[in-house]
C-alpha cells in the first residue's frame, strides 16, 4: 500500500487520461482477469521464492522488503537490538488471514527459526490494524519495512537472529 498511492499521483500526472482502478484481492482473482486481459497489470507481494511463475505473464521486480519483528515499546525483549524468536514462543501473535502468503511465511518463520507454531490470536490482511495491535501491546508480530513501523514510537522494529525475512513486490 506504501508504494501505491505515489505511484497513482505520479501516473495521473504523467498520464491525465488514464484511468486508474485499485482492487485488492489474492492472485488466485487477479492472475485470470490478468490473462483473459481484464486486467492490465497486477502488483503482487511475494512470501515463497518459489511462488507464482506463469511463462505468458511478464514479471517485473519492483523491490525486496524485510520483515522484521514489531514489539511494544515497553516490551523487555525490546531493548535487544536482535531478537530469538524462541523467545516469544509464548506471546500471542498478529498475522495475516490463514489462507495467505503473508500469515504462511510468519508460520514458517517461527517454526523454522523459532521451533514453535505462533500462537495467532488476530489475523487481518489489513496491515495497519496488525501493528496497531502491537502498539497496544496486544501481540507481536512479523511486519514489512515499508509499513514505516520504525518510524512510531510506541513499538520496537527488532531483526530477529538468524537474519530478516524478506519478501518481493513485483508486477506481472
Amino acid at each position: 500500500l506504501a508504494l501505491i498511492t505515489p505511484t497513482l499521483e505520479r501516473l495521473a500526472q504523467e498520464h491525465p487520461g488514464l484511468e486508474i482502478e485499485v482492487i485488492e484481492a489474492d492472485a488466485a482473482e487477479t492472475l485470470p482477469a490478468l490473462r483473459i486481459g481484464e486486467l492490465d497489470l497486477v502488483c503482487e507481494d511475494e512470501y515463497d521464492p518459489a511462488a507464482i511463475t506463469d511463462p505468458a505473464l511478464h514479471r517485473e521486480g519492483v523491490l525486496t522488503d524485510r520483515l522484521r519483528l514489531v514489539l511494544p515499546r515497553d516490551d523487555p525483549l525490546a531493548a535487544a537490538e536482535t531478537v530469538r524468536l524462541a523467545d516469544l514462543s509464548d506471546r500471542p501473535w498478529a498475522s495475516g488471514r490463514v489462507d495467505d502468503q503473508y500469515s504462511a511465511a510468519v508460520d514458517r518463520t517461527c517454526r523454522e527459526r523459532g521451533g514453535f507454531a505462533p500462537r495467532v490470536l488476530h489475523r487481518a490482511s489489513d496491515l495497519m490494524l496488525l501493528l496497531s495491535l502491537v502498539r497496544v501491546g496486544r501481540a507481536v508480530a512479523l511486519l514489512p519495512d515499508l509499513l514505516g513501523a520504525d518510524r512510531d514510537e510506541r513499538v520496537a522494529v527488532r531483526s530477529i537472529v538468524g537474519g530478516d525475512v524478506t519478501r518481493t513486490i513485483y508486477t506481472l
